[in-house]
């Protein structure tokens, strides 16, 4: 089963990767992950979480 994490994100990506970490510490997989935020929240995103090359 595929499983989607749906999370909204404004300005503290850190809150998507908290929870993945507690999914993955309870044994839930996540096959793919869904944010919706703002402009500036992307921009932090991308920065914080896929550019840096520790995501």
């Amino acid at each position: 089963m595929q499983r989607i994490l749906l999370a909204v994100s404004g300005m503290n990506p850190q809150i998507t990767t908290e929870t993945l970490y507690c999914l993955h510490s309870e044994g839930c997989d996540v096959s793919a992950i869904h944010i919706t935020t703002t402009r500036q929240g992307k921009a932090l995103l991308q920065s914080g979480l896929l550019d840096s090359g520790k995501g």
